[in-house]
C-alpha cells in the first residue's frame, strides 16, 4: 500500500451551512507550499521528500543550501512520501505543487499532528480520577492522587502507575476524516483535528 503526505498548517475551525439547513463543523488547512524536492533512496523502496515553505532566516545552512541548489524558495518541514502512491498523480517532477492533485472533496483522510499541550497536569484531568470527599474529615485531599503502593512487600511504587505529570504535546491521528471542500491552497476538513492553530500536520490521503 502506497502512503502519500501533504503537509500543511491548520488555521483553524468554522462552520458550512448545507442546502437541507444543516451545519457542519469544519477545520480550514493550508497546504500551499507543498512541493516534491527531491528524489531520496531509503532501504528498498523510493521516496520522495516533500518540503512546505519557510522564511530563510529560520533555516540552517545546508537546508537552506539544498534549496537554493534546486531554484526553489527556502523550506522545512521535510516528509517522506511513497514515490508510487506520488506517481498515480504525475507530480514526480522535482519543484512541482501536488497537495491539489491528491485532495477531492468526499474523500477520507487521515490527519497527524501535535496534540496541544496542557502543561503539569493532576489526576482528576490527565486520567480522570474522581475527587475525594468536600467534608467530613478530608483536609487538603480534595484533588491527591492518594495512595501510591502497597507496604513493606513490594515496597516500591509499580511501574506504569497513573500519577501527576505532563499532558499533551504527543503526536496523535485523527483517522477518516471527510474532505468536505478544495478551494485554491485551502481544505476544509469534517470534525476538528489535534494542534493548535498555526501549528504543522500531515494529511495521508
Amino acid at each position: 500500500m502506497s502512503v502519500s503526505i501533504i503537509l500543511g498548517v491548520k488555521v483553524g475551525m468554522t462552520r458550512i451551512s448545507r442546502g437541507s439547513g444543516g451545519v457542519v463543523p469544519v477545520t480550514i488547512l493550508d497546504v500551499s507550499g507543498n512541493t516534491t524536492l527531491r528524489k531520496a533512496c531509503r532501504s528498498s523502496a523510493e521516496r520522495v521528500v516533500l518540503y512546505r515553505s519557510r522564511h530563510s532566516k529560520r533555516l540552517a545552512r545546508p537546508q537552506l543550501c539544498a534549496c537554493l541548489g534546486r531554484n526553489i524558495e527556502p523550506a522545512a518541514y521535510v516528509a517522506g512520501s511513497s514515490q508510487h502512491g506520488m506517481a498515480q498523480h504525475g507530480i514526480l517532477a522535482c519543484g512541482r505543487p501536488h497537495a491539489k492533485a491528491m485532495l477531492r472533496a468526499g474523500q477520507l483522510v487521515s490527519i497527524r499532528a501535535r496534540s496541544v499541550g496542557k502543561g503539569f497536569s493532576g489526576v482528576m484531568k490527565r486520567h480522570g480520577f474522581r475527587s475525594g470527599r468536600a467534608s467530613h474529615g478530608s483536609s487538603k485531599a480534595h484533588r491527591t492522587l492518594g495512595s501510591t503502593g502497597m507496604s513493606q512487600d513490594p515496597g516500591r511504587v509499580l511501574p506504569g502507575k497513573r500519577m501527576p505529570g505532563r499532558m499533551g504535546c504527543e503526536q496523535a491521528t485523527a483517522r477518516n476524516l471527510l474532505v468536505e471542500h478544495v478551494a485554491h491552497d485551502f481544505v476544509m476538513v469534517r470534525g476538528g483535528i489535534p494542534g493548535h492553530a498555526g501549528s504543522i500536520v500531515a494529511l495521508l490521503p
